[in-house]
C-alpha cells in the first residue's frame, strides 16, 4: 500500500496511449497499474498498424516492428481506375499492431508500471482524498484506490459514457479482414458509393502472404467488407480470408470534455483521431505526453482537480484540435461529391501539376487536412471550369 493507496495513478486501458502516459509517470517515479480489459494487450486487432515516419522516428520504435515500408499507395476511382501517388522517399510504415501495443507496454512496465489484464474497471468514485476504481475481474470484484487515473478506453466504453466523455457524437466504423495473397503487395486505397457516403476500402500488406482487407464508412460496415473482399476475390487479388476484426467506432470533431476531477482522458475516448483516415496512433501519443505532464505536475502539487488538470485539454488541443477540425470539414465536403465527380478528379490526377501537390512536402502524412481541402477544392474548380 502507498499511503494507504493501492497506487498513484490507475490507467484504463493499455492501448498505445494508455501504456505510453504510464511509462512516463512511472520514470517520473509514480506508482502507476494499468488495467487491461482484454487477457493481453493489444487482442483483438484494431487498425491496419500505420504510422508515419514522423511518428516512427519521433517514438524511436524499433525496425523489428517494420513490416512494409510504405512510399507510395494507389488510389482507385469508384470504377476501378488506378492513380499511383507517392514520393521517393518513405512516407509511413506498416507496423506489426500486436508488437507496437506488447513494446509500449514493455516500455512502460520497464518504467516500474504494473499491468493487470483481464480485468474491466465498470465505475470510479470519488473521495476527498483518492479515487476508487471497481473492478471485474473474471466475476471477482474488488475495490482499487489511486490519487489519479488516466482513460484510456477508446471511444465507447461504458465506463467513458457513464462519466461524460463521449457525449452524442458523429461516428465512423471500420471492419477488415487477414487475407491470403500472392506475391507482392501495395497500400490501395478504394472510393465510391460501394464504400458508403464518404467511406473507403483498403489493401494493406501485412505479413509474407497476406494482407489487411477492410473499409471504413458510417453504416453497415461488416457487410460493406464482405461485398469489398468479394470483388476482390472475383478479381483474383486475393485469397480465402483467415480471421476477421472489427474495430470500435471512431468519434469524428472535437470532444467536449477532456478532464474530471482526478481523471484525464487520453486517445480516442477524447477524439484524438484523425476524421480523415480514422488513424489515432500518433494522435493518441502526442495527447499521452501531454496527460502524462500535466499529471505529473498535478500530483506534486497534491491539486488534483479538474481546474489544476485543464491546462492538459488547452495543450493538447493547440497540437492537434485544428488538424482535427479541418479534417472533419473536409470529411464533410468529400462526403457531398458523387462518383461522377470522384471519377473527374481521379482523371486530374494524371496532370503532373495538380499531382505534384499531393507529393509534395506541404502535404505531410499527419498533417494533411489544410493542403488537401484545397487540393479538392482546386479539383472541384478545375472541373466546374
Amino acid at each position: 500500500m502507498l499511503n494507504d493507496l493501492d497506487a498513484d495513478v490507475a490507467i484504463i486501458g493499455a492501448g498505445p496511449s494508455g501504456a505510453r502516459a504510464a511509462a512516463l509517470l512511472a520514470a517520473n517515479g509514480y506508482k502507476v497499474s494499468i488495467f487491461e480489459r482484454d487477457s493481453q494487450p493489444g487482442i483483438p486487432l484494431h487498425c491496419t498498424g500505420i504510422v508515419s515516419k514522423e511518428c516512427f522516428d519521433f517514438y524511436k520504435f524499433p525496425s523489428s516492428l517494420i513490416l512494409h515500408e510504405i512510399q507510395s499507395f494507389n488510389l482507385r476511382s469508384p470504377k476501378g481506375r488506378g492513380a499511383v501517388v507517392g514520393r521517393d522517399q518513405v512516407q509511413a510504415y506498416v507496423l506489426d499492431r500486436l508488437e507496437l501495443d506488447l513494446h509500449l507496454v514493455n516500455l512502460a512496465l520497464k518504467a516500474g508500471a504494473r499491468l493487470i489484464t483481464s480485468t474491466e474497471v465498470t465505475d470510479l468514485e470519488w473521495s476527498e482524498e483518492h479515487i476508487v476504481l471497481n473492478l471485474n475481474k473474471n466475476g471477482s470484484f474488488e475495490k482499487f484506490r489511486a490519487k489519479a487515473s488516466v482513460l484510456a478506453t477508446g471511444y465507447g466504453a461504458s465506463l467513458a459514457r457513464r462519466l461524460g466523455f463521449n457525449r452524442k457524437m458523429e461516428v465512423i466504423s471500420g471492419c477488415q479482414a487477414l487475407v491470403e495473397t500472392s506475391g507482392d503487395q501495395q497500400v490501395e486505397i478504394f472510393t465510391g458509393k460501394n464504400y458508403g457516403k464518404g467511406g473507403f476500402g483498403w489493401i494493406v500488406p501485412h505479413t509474407k502472404g497476406h494482407a489487411l482487407c477492410g473499409v471504413l464508412t458510417h453504416k453497415h460496415s461488416y457487410k460493406i467488407m464482405e461485398n469489398h473482399i468479394k470483388q476482390l476475390q472475383k478479381e483474383s487479388r486475393i485469397g480465402k480470408v483467415r480471421s476477421i476484426y472489427r474495430t470500435r467506432p471512431i468519434p469524428l470533431g472535437i470532444n467536449g470534455i477532456s478532464v474530471l476531477d482526478r481523471v484525464i482522458g487520453v486517445g480516442d475516448v477524447v477524439n484524438q483521431v484523425k476524421p480523415t483516415t480514422g488513424g489515432g496512433i500518433y494522435y493518441g501519443l502526442l495527447g499521452a505526453d501531454a496527460a502524462a505532464d500535466i499529471l505529473s505536475n498535478a500530483l506534486a502539487a497534491n491539486d488534483l482537480s479538474a481546474i489544476a488538470l485543464a491546462p492538459y485539454e488547452k495543450r493538447w488541443k493547440d497540437i492537434m484540435a485544428s488538424e482535427i477540425a479541418n479534417g472533419y470539414n473536409l470529411r464533410k465536403l468529400t462526403e457531398q461529391l458523387p462518383d461522377s465527380m470522384l471519377e473527374k478528379m481521379h482523371r486530374l490526377l494524371r496532370i503532373p501539376g495538380v499531382k505534384k501537390i499531393l507529393t509534395s512536402g506541404s502535404m505531410p502524412f499527419d498533417w494533411h487536412s489544410g493542403p488537401l481541402t484545397k487540393f479538392v477544392n482546386l479539383l472541384s474548380r478545375q472541373i466546374t471550369q
